[in-house]
């Protein structure tokens, strides 16, 4: 079989087709898209940690194109030389951000709870309102943010269907504050009925 051409254009990947079994296409510094037998892309970093060789997902194409590839692979070159595991790393932030979302949910229903009639819950939560397009979502409400750091991001339509689930009513619209189109808070002011 001929030699792969080096990815370097976004089109490459999206033309890149199935074959009988796994292959990759190398996008450099360790960078490559894994093409499956069923279709799917694979974005994935080859480095080596203490002597070892490892490998970290970097996301699916395409909902992560190759500039976004490559910059999820510079974040994770930078922690590396730091002299930390960028997989370890991504996994102790996953168990922080679970910990902190369900801590945070908890928090907000037991004040909810606890409310009385007509009492108002105001509380400023991070959200991918005004950053969409900045953010890439890992899973289910779990984000990547521009700097790098992982979060659970609450949006619009969360936040007023929650608010219509515990049967509140918005005394104030949804205010978002943009930090530095790195990250996003939105403050949402319930009244209880």
């Amino acid at each position: 079989m001929a030699e792969r051409k080096p990815l370097t254009h976004a089109r490459q990947a999206e033309t890149a087709k199935p074959e009988a079994k796994p292959y990759t296409l190398n996008a450099g510094d360790g960078l490559f898209l894994k093409v499956m037998p069923n279709g799917t892309k694979k974005w994935m970093w080859r480095y080596f940690f203490l002597k070892k060789a490892k490998s970290l997902s970097m996301g699916l194409f395409p909902a992560v194109g190759l500039a976004e590839a490559k910059e999820a692979r510079d974040a994770a070159r930078k922690i590396l030389a730091r002299g930390d595991d960028p997989s370890q790393r991504r996994k102790e932030e996953k168990a922080a951000v679970l910990t902190a979302h369900e801590n945070s949910f908890k928090a907000v229903a037991e004040m909810w709870r606890v409310l009385g009639r007509d009492g108002i819950l105001f509380v400023r939560l991070a959200s991918s309102i005004g950053i969409e397009s900045r953010v890439r979502r890992l899973d289910g409400e779990r984000f990547l943010l521009p700097d790098g750091s992982e979060r659970l991001l609450v949006d619009e339509p969360f936040l007023l269907g929650l608010g219509a689930r515990l049967g509140g009513v918005l005394v104030d619209p949804l205010k978002t504050t943009n930090v530095q189109n790195l990250r996003a808070m939105t403050t949402w002011v319930l009244r209880k009925t």
